[in-house]
């Protein structure tokens, strides 16, 4: 909690709102209210003067974005998510970002839900209209200074039924919120599996390029709860160097953990590698130089992260996603480049070859998580957590809540 208020008075600084307004509010005359009674749904907020309570800057998924009035045009960022908390009380989150609408320092924000009192409000009908105050205290949501021009910042203030302070609710739309345990995080593991080497000369390949290549032994798993799924991996044999001489090979490669996170409005899959054995081992072949030798690469601390923005596809009509792949690693290097008389040529003849090794991996995993099974296999997921509405938008939380609106 000391965290959180720290970072929030950083941030109040940091915007110039630590003091009050420049201009004065509008009076805030004395009025009677009743408890609305609203069901879970999206929303838009509007001032009778046609202002809408906008998110800055079309939403942010950074804490602490500020909460504003302006001229209403219905996107995501000027749609709400309210929804009953108990008691009375309602959480209200921005559909674009699904981060909570947050009064604990009087100016709103946008900030990771966490039901604080902060963010825990009353909404009353009052005057034909529907007016916002804290759970915890009372104190009413409403514009500060002019609130005619567009960037008015949204602060709470005494509780009554001023110009700024009263707003008209429109119901929009249903949304649907799946939870990480309902939702992606069925998906309990990624099982990542690559080899095309075996250490016996032409056992499935008579050739010489192919000498040590073994098909059909690359894969990748998904494992939802009790149930493994497993898709095989077409893995080639790289070929990096001058004419292509190495031939180069993945050895019985694995990861041994995964991660999943809601990030900055994506889902994170993090796949982490082992670190025994070789992992790639090279074999010359039909050039000059292979008198020199083989080099092999042994791989540490890999991390695959796959980031994930799931999306509706209108042409398609249905959900997919935009990924980016992010791929780390320690290579250590063995063999004939290394410290030795040889070292130079191979600097010479392949000066990239680790990068080149490197890229076609990332190449290869990413084209099976991103584009072939993998992008099957989750676009079948986010389908079927919508199934049965007609949503077409869809945020990712902080928690990696999926919610479709």
């Amino acid at each position: 909690m000391r965290l959180k208020i720290l970072s929030m008075v950083i941030v109040a600084w940091g915007f110039g709102l630590a003091g009050p307004a420049a201009a004065e509010d509008p009076p805030t005359p004395f009025c009677s209210a009743t408890p609305a009674n609203l069901t879970a749904g999206v929303y838009t907020l509007r001032l009778s003067n046609g202002k809408s309570l906008d998110a800055e800057g079309w939403g942010s998924f950074v804490n602490g974005t500020p909460v504003q009035g302006w001229d209403f045009h219905g996107g995501p960022n000027q749609r709400w998510l309210i929804t009953p908390a108990g008691e009375g009380r309602y959480l209200v989150r921005s559909a674009a970002v699904a981060k909570a609408v947050d009064a604990s320092f009087g100016w709103l924000f946008t900030w990771r839900t966490n039901r604080g009192a902060g963010q825990l409000w009353k909404i009353e009908a009052a005057r034909g209209m529907h007016r916002l105050r804290l759970a915890e205290g009372g104190r009413q949501l409403g514009l500060s200074g002019d609130i005619r021009v567009n960037g008015a910042r949204a602060r709470t203030d005494t509780p009554g039924c001023g110009a700024h302070q009263l707003w008209r609710l429109t119901r929009v739309s249903d949304y649907r919120e799946v939870g990480r345990a309902e939702g992606i995080g069925r998906l309990m593991s990624i099982a990542v599996r690559l080899n095309n080497y075996t250490p016996i000369r032409n056992q499935f390949d008579g050739s010489g390029e192919r000498a040590y290549f073994k098909p059909n032994d690359s894969s990748v798993a998904f494992q939802f709860g009790a149930r493994r799924v497993a898709f095989p991996v077409p893995l080639p044999v790289l070929e990096v160097g001058p004419d292509r001489m190495f031939k180069t090979y993945v050895n019985d490669w694995n990861s041994n953990w995964t991660t999943i996170a809601g990030e900055s409005g994506r889902l994170r899959f993090g796949v982490g590698f082992e670190d025994t054995g070789v992992e790639i081992i090279t074999n010359c072949y039909n050039n000059f130089n292979c008198h020199v030798g083989e080099p092999r690469f042994d791989f540490r601390n890999t991390v695959l992260n796959v980031f994930v923005r799931p999306r509706f596809d209108a042409a398609a009509g249905r959900f997919t996603f935009d990924a980016e792949t992010r791929f780390s690693t320690d290579i250590a290097e063995s063999g004939p480049c290394v410290n030795n008389f040889w070292a130079f040529l191979c600097d010479a003849f392949a000066p990239n070859r680790q990068s080149q090794v490197r890229d076609s991996l990332v190449r290869t995993v990413d084209a099976n998580l991103t584009q072939g099974v993998g992008r099957a296999g989750l676009e079948l997921v986010l389908n079927e957590l919508a199934r049965g509405t007609s949503l077409r938008n869809v945020t990712v939380g902080d928690d990696a809540e999926l919610i479709f609106f």
